[in-house]
């Protein structure tokens, strides 16, 4: 009977900080958060593409941002209009810009304020590459981004993303955070189960 309470004192604790991650977790987006998508890989046309996402969006009437890349794995070809973003005038420094870095550039006539994908990058992948890692940059121009008030919006960028691309397979791979995150949970875990589970049970 003693060891049936013991497991299910352990099972009732780690549930109880699984449902406070996860509540902590939503409460803590925050506004205007900005990252890569999913992206998608086409080895028949030697191309990626990446979407750019916008969640708990506060209102945007322009936008600077500007993305870095690896030169010698990719090439950036083209930007299009994403799903969510239906009006304004969307433009990018692909031709002009330095090698291993360009901005896409947005202006609408009044606030954009839905959530979902501001646009697609097209890149180029060098060589006819099948195996290689990508890592693109993400950051944004505060004195060109602004409301219909002409109020600076603050963008939370996602600063990097990292991609392994195989086989026409895309995988991202963790940040540090969540590696770091996994590992606390790991180690909490097996803390609690070596308090209230005795050896050989």
């Amino acid at each position: 009977m003693k060891k049936i309470w013991k497991r299910v004192i352990c099972i009732t604790m780690l549930f109880t900080l699984v449902v406070n991650f996860s509540l902590l977790s939503y409460a803590s987006v925050p506004e205007n958060r900005l990252y890569f998508g999913n992206a998608i890989c086409d080895l028949e046309n030697n191309t990626i593409e990446i979407p750019l996402v916008l969640e708990h969006n506060t209102g945007l009437m322009g936008f600077r941002i500007s993305i870095s890349y690896l030169s010698s794995a990719v090439r950036p070809v083209k930007v299009k209009r994403g799903s969510s973003l239906r009006s304004g005038m969307l433009e990018d420094s692909i031709d002009t810009a330095n090698v291993g870095t360009f901005d896409v550039i947005w202006t609408g006539s009044s606030d954009y304020t839905e959530d979902g994908e501001l646009c697609v990058v097209s890149f180029l992948i060098q060589e006819d590459r099948t195996d290689f890692s990508l890592s693109l940059g993400l950051s944004y121009s505060q004195d060109d981004t602004f409301n219909e008030k002409w109020q600076n919006v603050t963008l939370n960028c996602e600063p990097e993303k990292s991609l392994y691309i195989t086989n026409g397979n895309v995988v991202n791979t963790r940040s540090s955070f969540v590696q770091k995150l996994l590992l606390f949970f790991r180690k909490l875990f097996e803390r609690i189960k070596s308090i209230f589970v005795a050896p050989g049970e």
